[in-house]
C-alpha cells in the first residue's frame, strides 16, 4: 500500500510540474557612510550604503543597544569582538526595492535617546539582513560630549607619506603601482583626502616626493613603456603642497630606512648624512620648512642602546610604542604620551588608539572616537595627551581620518613639560630586515664609491646611485621582504655595469720580436672622463712583466694603447690585464689576452747569414763558370 501511495504522488507531481520549494538565499553588502553623534540639534543616526551582487529584492536593518553603558577601555574592546550584549531593539527600517551591484542604495536611520550631555559611552549593533542570508553584526558606540569643565584628550598623530620604492639606484622607473595610488581613489591620493583641514604632523620622505615630481615631468618604465602617471602625479604634488601650508612637517631620512637595520650596519653619521639630505630636498621640493630631528623606528620598537645613536646622529625626538614603556598593572587610566630618556623626548604611541589606523573605515574611526572618549572620562579635568602612531602605509577604505575633538601637532602638545616625565625602557625582541637583502649594500656601495674616484670630476656621476643604493634599507622592505631581495640583486647588478663601462677589451695579438709594442685597446663607455692604471700580468715566465701605464680616457671613447713587451722566448703566452684605481684596487673584471711570440735567436740569425751569403758566392761563381764558357 505504502509503494503505491508514493507511486501516485510521483505521478501526480509529474503532472503538474511540481518542484521542492527552497527559500531564496539573497547576498547582501553594506557600507557604513557615516555615525553621527547627538547633539543639540539633531539625533544620533548612521548612514548605510547597501548593494547586492545577485539583485536582493528585500531589506531590513535593525539597532540594538547594549543594556549599560561601559566603564573602561577593556570593555570597549570587548564589546567590539563580541557585541551579543546589545539585545534592545531601539531603531528598524526595511524595504522591498531591488538591491543593485554597483549602485548603492542609500539608508539613514534615526537612533532615538542616544547619550548627548553626560560623558557617557554606550554600544550598539546594526543588524543587516536580506532573505535567507545570515544577518551582519556590526557594533558602534554613540558617546555623549560630557558636561562644562570636562577637557577632551588632545591628540596628535603622525600622517606618514611614505611609500614602497619604485625606482631603481639610477631613478629609472621599474613600476607604474604609484601612478594607480597618486590618483584620489588610491592609497595616497586617499591620504591627501583625509588629511583635508586637519592638523596633522606630516612626516614624509623625500624619496618618495622626488619620485612623484620626476613622474610629473612624463617619464618612461625600465622596459621602455611609456608611464602614465604624469597628470596624477601632477595633481597630487599640488593638493600635498597646499594641505601642508601652516602645518609641521618632518622629513624622514632619505629613503626611510629601517632604523633598527640602519643601526646594526652603520655608524650615526651615516645617518645624520640621510637626515640632512632628506629634510634639504623635502624642504626644496615642496617649498616649505621642515624639521628633521624625529626618529621614528619601524612600529615604534628598538633597543634602549639606539636612544644614544640616534641623540649622535641629531635626533632629539623619538616616536616610541607603548610596548617599550608599559604602565603599571595597578594603573587603571591611561598614562599621558610624553616622556623623556637618555636626552631623547619620546613620543608613546598608544597602541590600542593606533590599531585603528591599520585599515581606516567609518566604523574604525567610531571605534576610535568611543576609546578616545573613555580615556577623557578616566580623569575628566586632566588633561593627558596622545600621540597615535599609525602604520607607515595604512590603507584608508572611505577617505576619512579619525577624528578627535581636540587635535594639536606634537610640537604643541610637547609643550608641558610637567607631563615629560623620565621612563625606562623595556627590553624587547628586535627584528632586522633580511640578511640575503642587506649584506650586498656594502659591496654595492664599494663598486660606486670605487667608480666614482676614477671619474673627473670624481664622484660627479656616482654620487646619487650610492645615495639610491641604501634603498636596500628601506622600511618598506619588511612588508614585502622578497621585492626588497630583488631590489637588491637588480642594485647589485646595475652597479657592475657601471664599474664595467670602463674595461680593456679582449683580443690575440702578436710580437715578432722578443722586445716590441702591442696595441690595446681599452673602452670608456661613461659620460665623464676617468683616470685609470693598466697592469699587465704575464701568467709564465716567458714574458718580462711589464709596467703599470697611467691612462686619461675620454668619455665615450675606446683608446688604443701601445704597451711595450720584452719576452725571453718564443711560444703562445697569456697576460691578465686589468685596469686599477689611484689606491691599485681592481676596477672591473680582468681580462686574459693572448700573445703569440715568433722571434729567431741571435746566433740562427747569424748561420743563416753565413749560408745566405755562402749560397750567393757559389751562385755567382756558377754565373762566372757560365760566361767563361760561352766565349771558349
Amino acid at each position: 500500500m505504502k509503494r503505491v501511495l508514493l507511486a501516485l504522488v510521483f505521478f501526480i507531481s509529474t503532472l503538474f510540474n511540481l518542484h521542492p520549494a527552497h527559500a531564496a538565499t539573497s547576498t547582501i553588502n553594506y557600507a557604513f557612510s557615516n555615525i553621527a553623534q547627538a547633539s543639540a540639534n539633531s539625533s544620533a543616526s548612521i548612514s548605510l550604503e547597501l548593494t547586492s551582487p545577485d539583485g536582493a529584492n528585500s531589506w531590513a536593518v535593525r539597532i540594538l543597544r547594549a543594556p549599560n553603558v561601559f566603564n573602561s577601555r577593556s570593555e570597549l574592546l570587548a564589546f567590539e569582538k563580541n557585541p551579543s550584549l546589545a539585545t534592545q531593539v531601539v531603531a528598524t527600517k526595511s524595504g522591498s526595492a531591488g538591491l543593485e551591484k554597483n549602485n548603492p542604495l542609500r539608508v539613514l536611520i534615526d537612533i532615538p535617546d542616544a547619550p548627548q550631555k553626560s560623558l557617557e559611552i554606550q554600544g550598539f549593533v546594526a543588524e543587516i539582513s536580506t532573505i535567507g542570508g545570515k544577518p551582519a553584526r556590526v557594533p558602534f558606540f554613540l558617546i555623549g560630549k560630557g558636561n562644562q569643565g570636562v577637557v577632551p584628550t588632545p591628540v596628535s598623530w603622525i600622517w606618514p607619506i611614505l611609500d614602497t620604492p619604485h625606482r631603481n639606484i639610477e631613478g629609472i622607473f621599474t613600476d607604474d603601482i604609484l601612478a594607480t595610488s597618486l590618483l584620489p581613489q588610491g592609497r595616497l591620493g586617499r591620504m591627501l583626502t583625509a588629511a583635508e583641514g586637519r592638523n596633522f604632523t606630516w612626516y614624509i620622505d623625500a624619496e618618495l616626493v622626488e619620485s612623484v615630481e620626476a613622474m610629473s615631468k612624463g617619464y618612461s618604465l625600465l622596459d621602455g613603456t611609456e608611464g602614465a602617471g604624469k597628470s596624477a602625479a601632477s595633481q597630487w604634488l599640488a593638493r600635498l603642497r597646499s594641505a601642508i601650508v601652516g602645518r609641521d612637517v618632518y622629513a624622514a631620512p632619505y629613503g626611510d630606512p629601517d632604523l633598527s637595520t640602519f643601526i646594526s650596519l652603520k655608524k650615526p653619521s651615516d645617518l645624520a648624512v640621510l637626515q640632512v639630505i632628506g629634510a634639504n630636498r623635502l624642504a626644496q621640493s615642496l617649498g616649505v620648512s621642515v624639521q628633521s630631528d624625529l626618529a621614528w623606528p619601524s612600529k615604534g620598537i628598538f633597543t634602549a642602546k639606539s636612544l644614544e645613536y640616534l641623540k649622535s646622529a641629531g635626533y632629539t625626538k623619538c616616536l616610541v610604542s607603548r610596548k617599550m614603556s608599559p604602565a603599571p598593572t595597578n594603573e587603571t587610566a591611561t598614562r599621558s604620551s610624553l616622556a623623556q630618556s637618555k636626552g631623547v623626548e619620546l613620543y608613546i604611541g598608544d597602541d590600542i588608539l593606533s590599531g585603528y589606523l591599520k585599515n581606516i573605515s567609518i566604523e574604525q574611526s567610531n571605534h576610535f572616537y568611543a576609546q578616545l572618549a573613555m580615556i577623557t572620562a578616566e580623569r575628566p579635568t586632566t588633561s593627558r595627551p596622545q600621540i597615535v602612531i599609525p602604520d607607515r602605509m595604512p590603507v584608508l577604505t572611505y577617505s576619512q581620518a579619525l577624528v578627535a575633538d581636540r587635535e594639536l601637532p606634537i610640537n604643541e602638545i610637547a609643550t608641558d613639560k610637567t607631563l615629560g616625565l623620565a621612563t625606562q625602557l623595556s627590553p624587547v625582541k628586535i627584528t632586522l630586515l633580511e640578511p640575503r637583502t642587506t649584506s650586498l649594500l656594502p659591496h654595492i656601495e664599494g663598486l660606486l664609491t670605487q667608480f666614482g674616484a676614477i671619474t673627473t670630476p670624481a664622484h660627479l656621476t656616482s654620487t646619487e646611485p650610492k645615495l639610491r643604493s641604501t634603498l636596500i634599507l628601506a622600511t618598506a622592505w619588511r612588508e614585502a621582504p622578497f621585492a626588497g631581495y630583488l631590489f637588491s640583486q637588480s642594485s647589485l647588478k646595475i652597479a657592475e655595469q657601471i664599474i664595467r663601462q670602463v674595461r680593456v677589451l679582449p683580443g690575440r695579438y702578436t710580437l715578432t720580436d722578443l722586445s716590441g709594442k702591442v696595441p690595446l685597446t681599452v673602452s670608456n663607455d661613461a659620460d665623464l672622463p676617468v683616470d685609470v692604471r693598466l697592469e699587465l700580468r704575464p701568467t709564465t715566465l716567458r714574458l718580462q712583466q711589464p709596467e703599470t701605464i697611467d691612462l686619461q680616457l675620454p668619455a665615450k671613447s675606446h683608446s688604443q694603447i701601445l704597451v711595450p713587451l720584452t719576452a725571453y722566448s718564443s711560444g703562445e703566452v697569456f697576460v691578465e690585464a686589468r685596469l686599477l684605481d689611484a689606491s691599485n684596487h681592481q676596477v672591473g673584471d680582468v681580462v686574459v689576452l693572448q700573445i703569440s711570440i715568433s722571434s729567431i735567436p741571435p746566433a740562427a740569425i747569424l748561420v743563416t747569414e753565413i749560408a745566405g751569403g755562402a749560397l750567393l758566392l757559389a751562385a755567382t761563381a756558377q754565373i762566372i763558370r757560365r760566361i767563361r764558357r760561352s766565349r771558349s
